[in-house]
């Protein structure tokens, strides 16, 4: 689905009242079809026409290939032309001239604009007749103007941008891309809570919101997208949009925020530095954290800060120096003698330190020192020990505000939350000054994780284990991701990840390599499919498991790594949560939890059925992990066997246990008297 609809029945008495008043219905994204001509001389650039009239007029501007319709302008940088030869035109221009578009705008560096390119630009679209796919026009463009903004950024401005912006855009810049999302998303929830659906936007470049319907965007955001989104969110009548900064993006270099979120250093200043100083510079207003007042380039209108007392797990300097046959006769002396055959050193030296006496006791929450109170325009948080990863524990106090909350957020992400808190109550400060901090802090209770960030989810009948969802579209993202649980997991002495992964078919195998490299630091490895397409599943798992073993030789990694392959993803997430299972244990700090690389957005896989031929299947990662947790929780409560895969299944039982496969959880078995039950 490509864009879904928000429920009305959620629909609060402010939204009500607006809509029997009467709400904007949504407008064109585009204000007026205007000419090609009088939109270039708009934006001051100099242009020379290939081939056809300037004359023409466009409905819309992309630089998006996949994403051109009739009527619209491509605009496209030379480096895109370079590829073609023998007189034939790239991929993606053949494409969109297909698709209908009736303009292409080829941007040149102004030192390139020469008349050998003109001429290699006419020799290529000159070879054939276009007229039966609709391209009208084509012209070189080249920046005449001394703006820092790109071309391509200043022309969607000029075609998107109303005369006079209504909406107020708050941007979420610095930190790692998980932060910005996760601030993004929590940030968005507390607008929607105080003003209502109808009157609040997210732009991402996953999924946005625009009042009270959405729309997957599943691409980075370009100039062009994020201009676009902008015009959707003046369209529906937004009020207040957020928008996600991700580090290292340039579409928003001719945007002006009203308000701006600073969440830090990024680890990639390289790419990501500039957009922030860029946005920063020039914010209406600036939120920032306590410790970088000194770099901002205008005093903030509020901070926040956040401390952390959760106690990082104490290991016996004794106990690192033994050497593996010291450990296992201190496990002997204990009364341990059956110990699991090829178990490495650091297991083994978990299972010592379980079961020796603790160096000392965790301090209670009633012993830590008092924190520092806040102000009017500061927030200061801390996070408080907990013994599991349900959620993190916040003691908040300033903006009038002096509480605890529960997040659903891991501990590594929680700072985000508290950024979010800090913008939203000092925003509709503006408006009103009498605003509710109590209220925001008990509906940021009730948000839970961005969809796809670090996503949470747990079992009441098993309080203990959890799962984590995260779409990593990088294998840095990957290798961040297991460095980050293993952080928020610092209060056990031996912290686990178990991961399951699975790539996509019919790419390259040097970028599954990368995958494999970044998977080699987990403890245990579940690898199955994702969309393989028409290529084996088989030959992709055997490339991603060869780089892994590459990587850890490498490395010179001892500690040995279980390597499990399921090519059915549904077994795979099932069979992982049974391990989560089993590793919980009540009243001790989480040593194991499983993360499971995959998508929150996609409900669909691409593979080939038994005749090789490539077929659209569902598959919902979300299902799958919340169907499993239910199946965990119910054979947790037998005395089946849970190791024991795949299990029988007698006709004598009255309960149906899963077979081989796991997939008849998604039947559903109609009773005599008409009740509709969904198996498990």
């Amino acid at each position: 689905m490509s864009e879904i609809c928000r429920s009305s029945l959620s629909l609060g008495s402010g939204e009500v009242a607006m809509l029997q008043a009467g709400a904007p219905a949504a407008e064109s994204l585009a204000l007026h079809p205007r000419t090609l001509n009088e939109l270039l001389q708009a934006c001051h650039c100099n242009s020379s026409t290939i081939f056809g009239d300037e004359g023409i007029r466009v409905s819309g501007l992309v630089d998006v290939a996949a994403n051109t319709q009739h009527g619209d302008l491509l605009l496209l940088e030379f480096a895109s032309f370079e590829a073609a030869h023998d007189n034939s035109l790239p991929e993606v221009i053949q494409e969109a001239v297909t698709q209908g578009v009736s303009a292409i705008g080829v941007m040149v560096e102004p030192a390139e604009y020469t008349d050998k390119v003109f001429s290699s630009l006419r020799a290529l679209f000159e070879v054939s007749n276009f007229s039966d796919f609709g391209l009208q026009a084509v012209v070189a463009l080249s920046d005449s103007s001394s703006s820092l903004t790109s071309l391509a950024s200043r022309l969607a401005k000029q075609f998107y941008s109303p005369a006079k912006r209504v909406t107020k855009l708050i941007g979420i810049v610095g930190g790692e891309e998980y932060d910005v999302r996760t601030a993004a998303w929590f940030l968005f929830k507390l607008l929607e809570a105080s003003k209502g659906a109808a009157r609040t936007g997210l732009i991402s470049d996953r999924r946005s919101m625009a009042a009270f319907s959405s729309k997957d965007i599943c691409h980075s955001l370009t100039p062009c997208i994020a201009q676009e989104l902008i015009g959707r969110m003046e369209g529906t009548g937004v009020e207040m949009c957020v928008v996600e900064v991700v580090p290292g993006t340039k579409a928003f270099d001719a945007v002006e925020f009203d308000f701006v979120v600073d969440l830090g250093e990024t680890a990639d200043e390289l790419n990501g530095g500039t957009q922030r100083q860029t946005c920063l510079g020039a914010a209406g207003a600036v939120v920032c954290p306590e410790g970088s007042v000194a770099e901002m380039p205008q005093d903030p209108v509020a901070t926040y800060s956040l401390e952390d007392v959760s106690v990082e797990a104490e290991q016996d300097p004794e106990l690192s120096a033994l050497t593996k046959s010291e450990i296992i006769n201190r496990l002997s002396d204990l009364g341990l003698e059956a110990l699991p055959k090829g178990a490495a050193k650091a297991d083994l030296l978990a299972m010592l330190q379980e079961c020796l006496p603790p160096l000392e006791e965790r301090p209670d929450n009633g012993d830590l020192q008092p924190l520092l109170p806040g102000s009017a325009n500061c927030l200061r948080g801390r996070i408080l020990p907990i013994n599991h990863m349900k959620h993190v524990e916040l003691q908040l106090q300033g903006m009038d505000l002096e509480c605890n909350a529960k997040v659903t957020l891991l501990k590594e992400t929680s700072c985000a939350a508290v950024a979010a808190l800090c913008a939203a109550g000092q925003f509709l400060r503006q408006e009103d000054p009498e605003a509710n901090m109590q209220q925001l802090a008990a509906a940021l209770e009730t948000v839970k994780p961005p969809p796809g960030t670090f996503e949470v989810f747990t079992n009441e009948s098993l309080p203990d284990s959890t799962i984590i969802l995260h779409e990593a579209a990088s294998p840095r993202h990957v290798m961040q991701a297991l460095q980050v649980l293993k952080s928020s997991m610092s209060q056990a002495a031996s912290p686990r990840v178990t991961a399951v992964f699975g790539c996509d078919g019919e790419v390259s195998r040097g970028d599954r390599a990368k995958y494999g490299w970044a998977l080699a630091s987990c403890d245990k490895l579940m690898l199955t499919s994702a969309s393989p397409r028409g290529e084996p599943p088989m030959q992709i798992l055997e490339d991603v498991l060869d780089a892994v073993r590459q990587q850890r030789e490498w490395l010179k990694l001892d500690k040995a790594l279980n390597v499990f392959v399921v090519a059915d993803r549904t077994d795979a997430i099932k069979q992982a949560a049974l391990w989560n299972t089993s590793q919980a244990k009540n009243g001790e700090p989480l040593t194991e939890v499983t993360i499971v690389f995959g998508s929150s957005f996609a409900d669909i896989r691409d593979a080939a059925d038994h005749n090789g031929e490539v077929r659209t299947w569902l598959c919902n990662d979300h299902k799958i992990i919340r169907d499993s947790l239910e199946l965990a929780a119910g054979l947790h409560a037998s005395s089946l066997e849970r190791k024991r895969v795949p299990w029988p299944v007698s006709p004598l039982r009255k309960s149906k246990l899963p077979g081989r496969s796991l997939h008849w959880s998604y039947a559903v078995e109609v009773t005599p008297d008409g009740q509709v039950k969904e198996q498990l």
